[in-house]
Order: structure tokens, then sequence, then C-alpha cells
């Protein structure tokens, strides 16, 4: 859970703390920093280790422990039955990125056992892998950037091994209301 959760809460602190505004690499980059080496030992204790957590449990134990910013919606863009390296997988993941990237956005994409945040704020996309520390930011809200942004993706899940034939998810976080 300890990616899951960093993942909600990453997409969470983006909402809340850029929510639109042009941002800098590096505050992105250490807002990810904290997140990852900060947020695992305040949850820990709270959860059990052995289990694998799904996002809306990962974000139900973030707010059990008020550690959220505000209260968030879920709403699933993809079909997780595309599996994630067919054609029509890949057509839908970066039509969604291109449709969503018009606007500021927060989700988090997962594709067993692999999980990400891919958002969009100030015009410009972006991509963190908790699982390595991994930050990729957009130059600019070009279509062939959010091309990229996924070659990338698929390029770093099949190098982790993951299988063809595993579906895929990308969860819009929509903040409701705050905390």
């Amino acid at each position: 859970m300890p990616a899951r959760s960093c993942s909600v809460k990453i997409a969470d602190r983006v909402i809340y703390e850029f929510d639109g505004n042009v941002f800098d690499i590096a505050s992105l980059a250490d807002m990810v920093e904290e997140v990852i080496w900060v947020l695992p030992e305040r949850i820990n204790g709270k959860r059990d280790m052995a289990k694998f957590y799904d996002v809306s449990e990962a974000y139900s134990i973030l707010s059990m422990e008020t550690v959220l910013n505000s209260r968030y919606d879920f709403f699933e863009e993809l079909p997780f039955a595309d599996c994630i390296y067919s054609f029509e997988s890949r057509k839908s993941l970066h039509g969604r990125l291109c449709v969503l990237g018009k606007n500021d956005f927060a989700a988090i994409f997962s594709s067993e056992p692999y999980i990400l945040t891919i958002g969009c704020t100030g015009e410009r996309a972006f991509l963190i892998d908790t699982h390595t520390g991994s930050l990729l930011v957009e130059k600019d809200n070009a279509h062939s950037m959010r091309k990229s942004l996924c070659i990338w993706l698929w390029e770093r899940l099949q190098s982790a091994g993951v299988k063809q034939g595993t579906g895929q998810s990308l969860s819009l976080d929509t903040k409701t209301r705050s905390v």
C-alpha cells in the first residue's frame, strides 16, 4: 500500500496546493519526496502490512487518518478490461490524457501491481512513479508530449514485468469539499 497511499496523497497535494497554478519542477519534486519519506511512517501502523490495498482502500485509510486536505470522488476514465498493451488500450489512455489535459487534473493510473500519479497543472502534464522516485514533467501541453508520456509509461511497465493481458485503470480524483 505505500505506493498506493503515496499516489493518493500526492494527487491530493497537487489538487490542493497547486490548484492550476504554474509550478516549478523543483517544488513538485520536493513535495513528492516529502510524501514518500513521511507518509509511510505515519500510516504503516494503521494498516495490515501483508495486505494488498486498492486505491479506494488506501483513500479510506488516509481519510480516517485525516492526512488528506480534501475529500475526493474517483471516476474511472478507462475500461479496466482493456489490456495494457493492446492497440485499443494505448489509444484509450492517450486519448483520455489529451482530453483531461485540457484542464488541470490529478489521477491514479494502475496496472497491477504498479500504480502511478498522472496529472496536469498549469498546462504542464506530469507522471510520478513512487516505486522508483521518477518524476516526468512535460515541457508544454502538446499532443506529442502526451504521447511521449504514454510511451515512457508503457516502457516502464514492460521493464517492470507487467504482462500482456493485465488490465489498466485511470481513476480521476475530483475534489468534493474541504475537510
